[in-house]
């Protein structure tokens, strides 16, 4: 990625060129290492099929925003290589041949996954940004809040839990944090 100028406003409010994003001349590729085991199986002459599969996907040279200065001038963050992630999981689709006749067959289709992914080396944004945070062991995005309790019945204010488990009507940036 090469440094990007665009237009914008200088000195006095006349034009100006400014630089807009930094170039970064070492980013790379994201690297993948896979593992899948699956199963596809048929009872009963086929009667009920399906399959189970359980993976994990681990990613290398995440390609991310790393937080900058706002006083480096150019926006607070630099699209590069920033950390790992892992995905892993298990999907399950079964298919269940309810009827078969001569002109009408009946067949009954499901299937459920479950996906769990962490960051498991990354620079974290501890503060949070734009209400999410990414930091080692938590999801991609996930929220960074503090949690809504409901509404005051003695004179409709919304209610939210405090860092220490009390209910309050003013939160602050202390009483945020993840929603996981």
């Amino acid at each position: 990625i090469r440094d990007l100028i665009a237009t914008g406003t200088g000195y006095g409010n006349s034009g100006a060129y400014v630089l807009s994003q930094f170039g970064n001349n070492t980013l790379q590729w994201e690297e993948q290492t896979m593992t899948n085991l699956g199963l596809d199986f048929g009872l009963w002459n086929d009667r009920l099929s399906g399959n189970v599969d359980v993976y994990q996907r681990t990613t290398d040279k995440l390609f991310t925003s790393i937080n900058l200065s706002a006083a480096a001038g150019a926006g607070t963050g630099l699209s590069g290589n920033n950390g790992s992630l892992e995905n892993k999981g298990i999907e399950v689709a079964l298919r269940l041949k309810v009827f078969r006749g001569k002109d009408f067959n009946l067949e009954v289709f499901g299937n459920v996954a479950y996906n769990e992914n962490k960051y498991t080396d990354i620079i974290s944004t501890p503060d949070g940004n734009n209400n999410v945070i990414d930091e080692n062991g938590g999801m991609i995005n996930e929220y960074w809040v503090v949690p809504y309790a409901g509404v005051n019945p003695a004179n409709g204010e919304l209610l939210f839990v405090a860092a220490d488990g009390s209910l309050t009507e003013t939160p602050n940036d202390v009483d945020r944090r993840r929603s996981g």
